[in-house]
């Protein structure tokens, strides 16, 4: 862009004109260079493309904006030709206004001082002073603006000169100076052509020209387009891991458990996704030869970390809902084989989050193939204790069918309250037909049921909720039919004595 808005430049002077179409002439070349980036760029949204992603408005604009920034360069470069061309006109019709307008006050002056010479009256002597004067001043105004007129004329034509001389070198100077030359490069080109140059921050361009470079740009240009090529991977690779120094998870206490919980935003995770897409286009370019092993180490480096993210997730998932089930003594009972599957994933949990709590960095953590196959193991012994739960529940159910009513968060809120039998009253409503409370004496005890309109009717026989809670409540739902069964059978009783 920055050469885009230098060619928006109007020009003030034609020394201006002049140094604007000499940089002119060096912006095919400039573009050319930034051939290598616009190209990289295409191709990762030709990566896009062939997983049909669908681009955001920004991002298509970007796109267009790289397919045509070229062609937007060579418009605007043939438009700023058409004004320099039209403004050095003008310039030249206004040096050639300043030259007539120099010859006019050269003639009025030469009028005056003609006039001036003949003077001879003594009695005028001071106003003819003061013409002298002013006369002298005038021509002293005369020979500077004209020295100026003749300097811009002067300027011009040897910085011409001189950026005519210069301008073969710029190609060379350019060369020398691409960031992607490193030591390899420079012994390449010493082996082909025996000019040693060594790049320090004290070399000279004078130096190169000495060495004879300038005899064997055509190798060193063959050279400096394999760098470019090359230097381009090596921006999109340091980039990259750049972008993850900085990225670290989120690692926070979960309840009161004494351990942590782990979150990725979804930015870090769609930028580790994109950069497994553009490495795994580095791993294809016929110009890795430099940084294969490099990339090659990034890339199993990043899908190591992708993988364990995976099935991180999916333990810290299963443990947040284990953890508060099986930690409960009353199912860690019921469940011994599942709980102390659960208690040797949950050392093992404690441990990794503890590490990930004191190094949050994601990549420089994740990417650990040992942690990936300790989450591999947590995990298949968790889906172990789960379908133990599920098989767990299913029994309850069986042995209970009401509780087919209740949901697996439910039944299992029961469950683990066990030696709380009052604990069922909120679920009531949902495994009997209106019974909305029980009521137990000394915490057990039940002898009476209310109907949700706020009836009681009590139960025969009174009963004790021990044991099991589908065992008690199975006594439940047979004394609930024996209560109302006896309570109809005196109604009827009173009902035949009435009419009797």
């Amino acid at each position: 862009m920055n050469i885009y808005r230098k060619l928006c430049e109007k020009p003030v002077s034609i020394e201006n004109i002049i140094e604007l179409k000499e940089w002119m002439e060096t912006v095919p070349l400039a573009v050319a260079g930034y051939d290598d980036a616009i190209h990289t760029r295409l191709l990762d949204y030709e990566v896009l493309d062939f997983f049909n992603y669908s681009l955001s408005n920004t991002d298509f604009d970007i796109k267009w904006d790289a397919i045509t920034w070229p062609y937007k360069i060579k418009c605007k470069m043939e438009e700023t030709e058409a004004l320099l061309i039209e403004e050095s006109e003008k310039f030249l019709k206004l040096q050639q206004i300043d030259e007539g307008e120099l010859q006019d006050k050269i003639d009025y002056l030469s009028s005056v001082i003609t006039n001036l010479s003949g003077q001879d009256d003594i009695n005028k002597v001071h106003p003819i002073a003061v013409e002298v004067r002013l006369a002298w001043k005038g021509v002293k105004e005369a020979q500077e603006f004209g020295i100026l007129l003749n300097q811009r004329q002067k300027i011009a034509m040897e910085m011409r000169q001189l950026i005519e001389e210069f301008r073969p070198l710029i190609p060379i100077i350019q060369a020398i100076n691409h960031p992607g030359m490193k030591t390899r490069h420079w012994t390449q080109f010493k082996e082909k052509t025996g000019i040693n140059i060594i790049p320090t921050p004290y070399l000279t361009f004078k130096q190169c020209l000495d060495a004879g470079v300038k005899d064997q740009f055509e190798v060193l240009k063959e050279i400096v387009d394999l760098a470019g090529k090359e230097f381009v991977l090596e921006q999109a690779l340091t980039k990259m891991q750049g972008e993850w120094e900085e990225a670290n998870m989120s690692v926070t206490p979960y309840k009161t458990t004494g351990s942590y919980i782990m979150k990725i935003t979804d930015e870090q995770l769609q930028m580790l996704d994109d950069h497994i897409a553009l490495t795994q286009q580095l791993t294809f370019s016929p110009f890795k030869g430099a940084f294969e092993q490099e990339i090659e180490d990034w890339n199993a480096k990043i899908r190591i970390a992708s993988e364990v993210l995976d099935e991180w997730f999916e333990c810290q998932k299963s443990w947040m809902y284990l953890e508060p089930i099986l930690t409960s003594e009353d199912i860690a009972h019921q469940l011994p084989i599942e709980s102390k599957r659960f208690s040797t994933v949950q050392r093992s949990w404690r441990r990794i989050m503890k590490a990930a709590y004191d190094n949050p960095a994601i990549l420089d953590y994740c990417s650990n193939k040992k942690l990936f196959d300790q989450f591999v193991q947590n995990n298949r012994i968790l889906d172990q204790v789960q379908r133990g739960l599920t098989d767990y529940l299913e029994q309850k159910r069986l042995n209970f069918p009401r509780l087919f009513f209740l949901s697996d968060d439910e039944l299992l809120e029961i469950l683990s309250q066990s030696k709380y039998p009052w604990a069922v009253q909120p679920h009531l409503k949902k495994c009997f037909e209106n019974i909305y409370l029980l009521d137990f004496i000394d915490g057990t005890h039940i002898t009476v049921m209310y109907s949700g309109e706020g009836e009681c009717v009590k139960l025969i026989p009174d009963m004790y909720a021990t044991g099991s809670v589908e065992v008690w409540l199975l006594k439940v739902s047979l004394n609930f039919f024996w209560g109302y069964g006896f309570f109809i059978l005196l109604v009827y009783q009173d009902f035949i004595f009435t009419i009797l």
